[in-house]
């Protein structure tokens, strides 16, 4: 993923425990992101989006850790290499297998 992040760590932090200071004093959360977002110069839904993120990683919301999600990224990436890997090299010899077949057969026609 080649995107680039507009936003430090520390100013998503920031506004992340902004939004948990000042829950209380708005009558939902996404009111209090919506009043915060501009403040920090992104749109509230990019905002929610850290905030969900801060939940799971720190258990208070169900889903998958910024770690675990890292962590199932280098197994894909490990298992496409092992697997692409494999079958190319299989392929290879199944490619060799034939075009020497092939060619026997094209040779026994000629000299037969």
């Amino acid at each position: 993923m080649n995107k680039s992040n507009k936003y430090s760590p520390e100013v998503r932090e920031r506004a992340v425990r902004m939004v948990q200071e000042y829950r209380n004093e708005y009558p939902s959360q996404w009111v209090a992101i919506e009043s915060i977002a501009p403040k920090i110069g992104c749109v509230p839904q990019t905002l929610h989006d850290w905030v969900k993120k801060h939940e799971i990683d720190t258990g208070l919301r169900d889903g998958i850790t910024s770690e675990e999600r890292d962590r199932i990224k280098v197994l894909e990436r490990e298992v496409k290499v092992h697997c692409f890997g494999s079958s190319s090299v299989v392929m290879q010899h199944g490619i060799c297998a034939y075009l020497k077949s092939v060619h026997w057969c094209r040779l026994k026609l000629r000299t037969g």
